[in-house]
């Protein structure tokens, strides 16, 4: 018990550090019909700090042109520094339940679904990524045309195209284009490729972490949406812009964990070379996020506490495999799930996890931090020689299979 609440401190003084972010995404489809180009997407973002104060980035509403800023941690951020960004001040209050702001707009705790209709649209809870590699080839594109038509002058289109291409060793390439084309038969070209050398790249928090290759940083705010979406539906945002993973690509289009917290030195990838297989190279079929969200049907996946032929997962179980680092027997270890909103232990939820690294927790409805611990020290504490590895996680009353590799803990 001495062990469960020492990582249990260890979970809440993480959780408490932890900034929250909800996004309401409004699509105006006048912007692409007039011929102005763009997405034709707008985004309310609003941080709820954990002192109570909240800041808002909007460029939705009108009067408002807030864009999420980049170069500050938005994950840590504090109110000084996300005034001294933009962003405007105010307070909220949460239940529990209901999130209410002194902006005048409230939304649930929980987090609310994107609508293509304006006046459905809500307010998406982001959980903050771990530290990850998101891989896959990721594209941007924009066009317009101008004339043509009724007006009785030669078209003219002209077109922007920009691609990250994220690998699963942490490093990244991008490539970009763009091009004009008339009827009257004019055409210009414009393109650039730094292929799979354009430097490294770390994913944590609500930021996207990079460095060049000629030792320049970037720091970018970056998420995914709509969150309650298989991460394979999702949109990448990465500063102003929307993102959606190739489905033609060779990557495999992934969410991997990466070892330690943001660095600008490279990130490892504790898969190693284990590539993933690309789901989309199955012929599968996947729902566009851009378009309305429809109701996922629940597919049948192996359970990996269960032996034998694969089960139809019931309820709102979580459940996986730990993994010590090699070498290292797995003992003493535990898995422990502590809400968002815990006060005190008895609201985290606890299992041991057996011999072979497998574990299950019953997990209501909500945003947790989970932790995987081993004391290999046998000192009853989480310090030097110990073995940790922390995933946020929401769970939406589906069960989830969340694997964990342990890392050596480090003060």
């Amino acid at each position: 018990m001495k062990t469960l609440v020492l990582v249990l401190f260890f979970l809440f003084g993480f959780a408490a550090a932890q900034n929250k972010l909800y996004v309401r995404v409004e699509y105006n489809p006048s912007m692409q019909l007039l011929g102005f180009g763009g997405s034709g997407f707008f985004y309310d973002h609003i941080l709820l700090l954990p002192d109570g104060t909240a800041f808002r980035f909007d460029d939705v509403s009108e009067n408002f042109d807030q864009v999420l800023p980049g170069g500050i941690n938005l994950a840590t951020a504090t109110a000084t520094d996300l005034s001294n960004a933009g962003g405007t001040g105010g307070t909220y209050q949460d239940d529990g339940t209901t999130v209410q702001t002194s902006f005048g707009v409230s939304f649930a705790t929980a987090g609310e679904e994107y609508s293509s209709v304006m006046e459905e649209s809500g307010y998406m809870f982001i959980p903050p990524l771990q530290p990850s590699f998101i891989t896959g080839e990721y594209n941007n594109f924009a066009g317009t045309v101008i004339g043509g038509g009724l007006t009785g002058t030669p078209s003219v289109a002209a077109a922007e195209s920009n691609n990250y291409f994220f690998y699963a060793d942490g490093k990244f390439g991008f490539e970009e284009s763009s091009g004009v084309s008339s009827d009257a038969g004019n055409v210009g070209v414009t393109s650039s490729s730094e292929g799979s050398a354009a430097g490294s790249y770390l994913f944590e928090g609500y930021n996207l972490y990079i460095t060049y290759n000629d030792g320049t940083q970037a720091v970018l705010p970056a998420y995914l949406w709509p969150p309650y979406q298989p991460f394979i539906d999702q949109i990448l945002m990465v500063g102003e812009d929307e993102f959606l993973n190739e489905e033609e690509s060779a990557l495999p289009i992934e969410l991997l964990p990466a070892n330690g917290a943001v660095s600008p030195q490279p990130a490892q990838n504790p898969l190693g070379n284990q590539g993933g297989q690309n789901p989309l190279t199955q012929g599968n079929e996947t729902q566009n996020p851009l378009t309305q969200p429809q109701e996922q049907t629940q597919t049948t996946e192996q359970n990996p506490l269960a032996t034998g032929s694969p089960t139809t997962p019931t309820g709102n179980t979580v459940s996986g495999t730990v993994t010590a680092p090699a070498g290292i027997t797995l003992s003493s270890a535990l898995v422990i799930a502590c809400p968002y909103t815990a006060a005190t232990e008895t609201d985290c939820i606890d299992a041991v996890i057996e011999g072979s690294g497998l574990y299950s927790l019953e997990l209501p409805v909500g945003d947790y931090v989970m932790m995987a611990a081993m004391d290999a020290t046998g000192d009853g504490q989480v310090n030097t020689g110990d073995y940790v590895s922390y995933q946020r996680f929401s769970s939406t009353g589906e069960s989830r299979v969340l694997d964990f590799v342990l890392e050596p803990y480090t003060e």
